[in-house]
C-alpha cells in the first residue's frame, strides 16, 4: 500500500473532507432539510417490501374468504402506489434543493480560488503551467457536483436503508439480522479500505499527469506561431508523446485497481445473497416463515443489494471527487507570496501623474543636452543588442536562416546607427534647441 501522507504531513483526503465540510456549514439549514427528506425517502423504500409481503399473505391464505383477501390485497396495493407517488414528490423537492445547494457552492469556490490565483506571486505564475492551473481549477469546481450528489443524494440514504433493513430482519429473525449486519459491515469496510489505500494513491498520481498533460497541450497550442516559425513541430510532437505515455501508464494502473476492487465487492455481495436467501428457505421449511415473509425477504434483499452495490460506486465517486479537489484545496492553502498593500490597491492616480511629469521633464532636459553633442553610445548599444540577437537566433534556427538573419541584423544595425546621429540644431523632442 502507498502512504497517503504528503510532504506537509497531512492526509489529503481528510484535508479535502474538512474543506468540503466547511462549505456545507455555510448552507447548513438547506443541508439539514435535504437530509431529513432523504430519511423519509429511505423509510418509504423500506416500507414497500412490508406491504408486498402483506399482499402475498392475503392472496395465499386459502382459509380466508375471497372478497376479504382481495380487499386486504387492494389495501396493500394502494399503500404501495401511495408510497411511490410520495417518493416522486420527495425526490423532486430534493433535487430542487441540491441544484441550489451545489450551484452556490461551485460559484463561491470558483470565485475564491480565482481570487487567490490572481494574487499569487509572479514567481509562482512563472513556474506553473497556465493550462495546468486552469485544469485544476475547473476540475475541482466540477468535483463538487459529483461529491454533493454522491454524499447527500446517494450515500446518506444508502446508509439509512441498510441500517433500517438490518433492524427489520433482526426483529423478525435475529439470525438473519445478524447475517445481514455482518455482511453489510464487511462490505462497507472492505470497500472503503480498498478505495482509500489501494485506489486513491494511483488516482492521485494519474491526476497529476492529467494536469501536466493539459498544461503541455495548452502551452503547445498557445505557442504554435513560435513553433512554426522555427520548424519545431516534430519536436513538439515528441514532447507531447512523452506526456501521453506517462499519462497512459498512470491511468492504466488506476483503472486496473478500480476494476479489481469491483471484483472483490461483487464476491462479498454474492456470499451475502446466498446467506440471506438460504436462511429464508430454511425458515420457510421449518414453518417459521410464510410465503409473504419469503416475499418480504426477497424484496427487501433486492433493495439492500441495490444499495450495497451502489455504495461501492458511491465510495469510488467520493474517492474520485476528493482526488480531483485536492489540487484546488492546495490553492487555498498556498500562501499568496507578496501581498498587495493598501496603497497599491488604491484608485488614486495622482502619484503616477506626478512621477510621469517628473520623468518627462528629465527626459526633455537630458535630450536637449545630448543634442548639442552627438554621441555614439546608442550606436554601440544597437550593435551589441543586434549581435546578441544574432547569436540567439543562430542557436535555434537552421544554417540558411542564420545567414539571412545575420544579413538583416547588419543592415538594421547600420540604419539604426545612422538614424541616431541627429543634427546639433534639432532636439530629440522635435523642437529647436535653445
Amino acid at each position: 500500500m502507498t502512504s497517503r501522507r504528503t510532504a506537509r504531513g497531512k492526509d489529503p483526503f481528510f484535508r479535502t473532507i474538512r474543506f468540503v465540510a466547511d462549505r456545507w456549514r455555510r448552507q447548513w439549514r438547506l443541508a439539514l432539510a435535504m437530509a431529513a427528506g432523504l430519511v423519509l425517502i429511505a423509510a418509504a423504500e423500506l416500507a414497500l417490501p412490508l406491504f408486498a409481503g402483506q399482499m402475498i399473505d392475503a392472496l395465499a391464505d386459502s382459509a380466508r374468504l375471497r372478497d376479504a383477501a382481495a380487499l386486504d390485497a387492494l389495501k396493500a396495493f394502494a399503500a404501495i402506489v401511495g408510497l411511490g407517488l410520495a417518493l416522486v414528490v420527495l425526490r423532486w423537492g430534493l433535487f430542487k434543493g441540491i441544484i441550489r445547494f451545489t450551484l452556490r457552492m461551485m460559484s463561491e469556490v470558483a470565485g475564491e480560488t480565482f481570487w487567490r490565483v490572481q494574487r499569487f506571486s509572479t514567481d509562482w505564475h512563472a513556474n506553473s503551467f497556465a493550462g495546468a492551473t486552469v485544469r485544476r481549477l475547473s476540475r475541482g469546481m466540477w468535483a463538487f457536483d459529483m461529491l454533493n450528489d454522491t454524499g447527500l443524494v446517494a450515500l446518506w440514504p444508502s446508509l439509512v436503508v441498510l441500517v433500517g433493513a438490518t433492524f427489520l430482519f433482526g426483529w423478525h429473525w435475529p439470525l438473519m439480522g445478524l447475517a445481514v449486519g455482518v455482511g453489510t459491515v464487511l462490505y462497507v469496510a472492505v470497500t472503503v479500505k480498498l478505495s482509500l489505500d489501494y485506489v486513491t494513491p494511483a488516482t492521485r498520481r494519474s491526476n497529476v499527469w492529467d494536469s501536466r498533460l493539459g498544461g503541455a497541450l495548452a502551452d503547445a497550442v498557445s505557442c504554435n506561431p513560435v513553433v512554426k516559425a522555427f520548424g519545431g513541430e516534430a519536436r513538439e510532437d515528441a514532447r507531447f508523446g512523452r506526456f501521453l505515455a506517462r499519462w497512459r501508464t498512470r491511468t492504466w494502473v488506476t483503472w486496473t485497481r478500480a476494476t479489481l476492487t469491483g471484483v472483490v465487492q461483487q464476491g462479498i455481495l454474492m456470499m451475502l445473497r446466498v446467506a440471506v436467501i438460504g436462511l429464508a428457505l430454511l425458515f420457510w421449511w421449518q414453518g417459521a416463515a410464510t410465503l409473504g415473509d419469503v416475499t418480504f425477504v426477497l424484496t427487501a434483499y433486492g433493495v439492500i443489494n441495490g444499495y450495497l452495490r451502489d455504495i461501492g460506486h458511491h465510495v469510488h465517486n467520493i474517492q474520485r471527487s476528493t482526488s480531483d479537489l485536492e489540487e484546488l484545496v492546495a490553492f487555498h492553502e498556498e500562501p499568496l507570496g507578496v501581498e498587495n498593500t493598501l496603497r497599491s490597491t488604491g484608485r488614486s492616480t495622482t502619484p503616477c501623474r506626478s512621477a510621469f511629469r517628473r520623468a518627462s521633464a528629465s527626459a526633455l532636459s537630458d535630450g536637449r543636452a545630448r543634442a548639442r553633442r552627438p554621441s555614439s553610445s546608442s550606436c554601440s548599444g544597437c550593435t551589441t543588442s543586434m549581435a546578441a540577437a544574432s547569436r540567439s537566433t543562430a542557436r535555434i534556427s537552421p544554417p540558411s536562416r542564420r545567414r539571412a538573419c545575420a544579413g538583416r541584423s547588419r543592415s538594421c544595425s547600420r540604419s539604426r546607427c545612422s538614424s541616431t546621429v541627429r543634427s546639433p540644431r534639432t532636439s530629440p523632442m522635435g523642437g529647436p534647441t535653445p
